[in-house]
């Protein structure tokens, strides 16, 4: 179980997953041994399954929203799409559609080529693609990000403000 300074930890490492441990612990108002050990402790449970990293590219980005027949096994199927090359994560959802597949392919010819593969299981009934056409998500700096820039900002950066030379 989780308790609001979990959820307070795991909100900033949402944010920025490289945030270091004494910055948390800063702006927390804890020591750096008991956000290192919270952490440890829910990746240990499997609470905090993995550190990930979002990139900026060029690519193919698509929810694939899939409806499949009654009485199929759901799991098993997102199982088989979560493998897929290109197939970054999958949701078993609620309303019309049953899973949504979150994609991030180099090319719309390789988002087609998943797509078709999906078509072919006996027991879809149908797909619909939704292009991404711009990220929000994560574009708004985490405290720790700020705290980052300012302290690399003091190292290249007199007192009164000038540019320190070499």
């Amino acid at each position: 179980m989780i308790d609001n300074l979990d959820k307070k930890i795991i909100e900033l490492l949402k944010k920025d997953s490289r945030c270091p441990f004494v910055e948390i612990a800063n702006q927390l108002g804890v020591s750096e041994g008991t956000v290192r050990s919270r952490v440890h402790k829910m990746t240990e449970e499997g609470i905090i399954r993995g550190f990930t990293i979002k990139t900026s590219s060029k690519n193919v980005k698509a929810l694939v929203e899939i409806s499949i027949a009654v009485n199929t096994d759901t799991q098993e199927i997102a199982r088989e799409l979560a493998s897929y090359d290109g197939v970054t994560e999958v949701f078993e959802v609620t309303g019309d559609q049953d899973i949504i597949a979150i994609v991030d392919v180099e090319s719309s010819q390789h988002l087609n080529d998943i797509i078709e593969r999906v078509r072919r299981y006996d027991n879809i009934l149908s797909t619909r693609t939704r292009l991404i056409l711009k990220e929000h998500y994560g574009e708004a700096r985490s405290r720790c990000s700020q705290e980052q820039e300012r302290r690399s900002s003091r190292r290249t950066t007199g007192r009164g403000g000038s540019t320190r030379r070499p």
